[in-house]
């Protein structure tokens, strides 16, 4: 019998913002897995410097994942 786990099952619920958890120290670009105050499993990737407009040129709909801003995690 296999046990369904996620990473976002040991990450507490914060009551503002969000908490995470870096997913490893040797990737090149850093990721994380969140939770915000809601609850929601985020998946966070950090990218240096101001990517609004490659982001808003390229942007691509997927179905199933909410894309809900950029957070800058440096401030």
């Amino acid at each position: 019998m296999m046990i369904n786990t996620s990473p976002w099952d040991e990450i507490n619920i914060p009551k503002k913002d969000f908490n995470v958890r870096q997913i490893s120290e040797k990737t090149i670009v850093p990721c994380y897995w969140a939770r915000d105050s809601k609850g929601n499993c985020l998946f966070i990737i950090e990218l240096k410097g101001d990517h609004t407009l490659q982001f808003r040129k390229d942007f691509i709909k997927v179905n199933g994942i909410v894309c809900s801003g950029i957070v800058n995690l440096a401030t």
